[in-house]
């Protein structure tokens, strides 16, 4: 039978795999194979959870890793909570809040770019060596014409996109994405270790990385990301306390880009559709 599940306070509490109903030893068999394929690092970041209890961790769970794309499910969380304050929807067209997008991207709302499927292309995003999925150093900057058009009609993995996204964001919230996350999600759920890189200043507002290239991402341990996702499985809800719509989670967590959608840049090798 499966325990009931628990939520950690300032530690997570320890248990066996057995208490949890697995089994330690096909637990273990499944760490084994991860460590060669896991990168450098192998499992001395890894944490697995069960019931909101640890059950395997590595040797190194509390070191502070860059966490790159990961960022963007931090991005799409604000999002949620920014539509929960009433403050947009996913239906807000990015041009109003970013007025100079108008001209070459007037029609791309807000769920195009959780969605990846925005179709916005920045100056300076040509592909460099290997990365060819949105490397500009100037996002912000709206390129002369888009991947794709309209919005919503193609799929591809863009940085730009994200990045932008995040500016728009923050202009929505009036406040840097990390502040508005930390003290709406990190901090009720105790995530303490962690912070998130500075793209830019705008309006004298810092924005974060909405997309988590060039350095710019969510700096986090392995034991404090297992509180994010526990907050996740339990569909925003923190031991009674609902932080982020339900709704909202079951949105992040569905199919939101169908399979059969066009893929715009099969040689970015990056396919996220039917995910």
């Amino acid at each position: 039978t499966n325990a009931a599940l628990v939520f950690p306070g300032a530690d997570w509490e320890e248990a066996t795999p057995e208490s949890q109903g697995l089994d330690s030893a096909k637990l273990q068999s499944a760490v084994e194979y991860l460590k060669p394929n896991a990168g450098a690092d192998g499992v001395r970041e890894l944490v697995v959870i069960r019931n909101g209890r640890l059950i395997w961790k590595g040797d190194n769970i509390d070191h502070r890793h860059g966490v790159w794309s990961c960022t963007k499910s931090f991005t799409s969380t604000v999002l949620g909570l920014l539509i929960e304050d009433g403050k947009c929807l996913l239906e807000t067209r990015a041009k109003d809040v970013v007025p100079e997008l108008a001209e070459v991207f007037p029609d791309v709302q807000l769920r195009h770019f959780t969605t990846m499927t925005s179709g916005y292309r920045s100056v300076g995003d040509e592909p460099a060596g290997s990365y060819k999925h949105g490397p500009s150093s100037t996002p912000f900057k709206p390129g002369p014409q888009p991947l794709f058009t309209p919005p919503g009609s193609q799929y591809a993995y863009w940085d730009s996109a994200m990045n932008l996204f995040g500016l728009v964001l923050t202009r929505i919230a009036g406040e840097p994405l990390e502040e508005l996350f930390r003290r709406r999600i990190a901090a009720p759920i105790g995530m303490t270790n962690w912070d998130w890189g500075d793209y830019s200043v705008d309006r004298g507002l810092v924005v974060n990385g909405g997309s988590g290239n060039s350095n710019k991402h969510v700096f986090i341990t392995a034991r404090e990301m297992a509180r994010f996702g526990l907050l996740f499985l339990n569909k925003g809800n923190w031991n009674g306390r609902q932080l982020i719509n339900a709704n909202c989670i079951e949105a992040a967590t569905s199919v939101s880009v169908p399979a059969t959608l066009p893929w715009a840049q099969p040689e970015s090798e990056i396919d996220g559709r039917g995910c």
